[in-house]
């Protein structure tokens, strides 16, 4: 009989998700949208860095608002970072 290793995962789901329209510290709004579009174009080519994944979407001041190194990988970003970079890129472009 073959050796089978097997585990389970629980996963709790919170109420109104990590990310709202409406879920900073400082009073802003930052849309959820926004975060997940730069969620999946960083993840859609994940072995690029995020200045060459999202170039077409986010200049390098909203980089530097957000205090994110372009040269990092999406998969190093945390879903914190993600909103601090789509807080900075709504500032961005507003101004």
């Amino acid at each position: 009989a073959p050796n089978v290793d097997s585990a389970l995962v629980l996963f709790k789901r919170h109420e109104g998700g990590h990310v709202s329209s409406a879920n900073n510290d400082d009073g802003s709004t930052v849309n959820r949208e926004t975060v997940f579009r730069l969620i999946d174009a960083a993840f859609g080519q994940r072995r690029k860095t995020l200045h060459a994944a999202l170039k077409k979407i986010v200049p390098s001041e909203a980089f530097e608002r957000a205090g994110i190194d372009p040269t990092r990988r999406g998969e190093t970003l945390t879903i914190d970072e993600f909103v601090a970079l789509a807080r900075a890129l709504d500032e961005v472009s507003a101004a």
